[in-house]
C-alpha cells in the first residue's frame, strides 16, 4: 500500500510553488500566460494526486465488502 500523502503538505508546496512561478514570469520573463499556464498544470497535478488517492480508498472499502461476504 503507497504512502498516504498529506494533502495540507502538497497543497502548500504547490502554492508556494506557483506563487514563485507566477512573481518569476511577471518579473524576469515578462509573461504573465506562461505563469498561468504552469499554475494550472500544477492545479491539475494536485487534482491527480487527489483522484489516485479517491481510486485507493474506493478499492480498499470494496476489498473489505468482499471479503465480508466471502464470509
Amino acid at each position: 500500500m503507497p504512502p498516504q500523502i498529506d494533502h495540507e503538505r502538497l497543497l502548500l508546496t504547490l502554492g508556494i510553488l506557483a506563487v514563485l512561478v507566477v512573481a518569476y514570469s511577471i518579473v524576469i520573463v515578462q509573461q504573465i500566460l506562461l505563469g498561468v499556464f504552469v499554475v494550472l498544470v500544477l492545479g491539475l497535478v494536485y487534482l491527480f494526486f487527489v483522484l489516485l488517492q479517491l481510486l485507493d480508498r474506493i478499492a480498499t472499502a470494496l476489498e473489505a465488502i468482499a471479503e465480508q461476504r466471502r464470509e
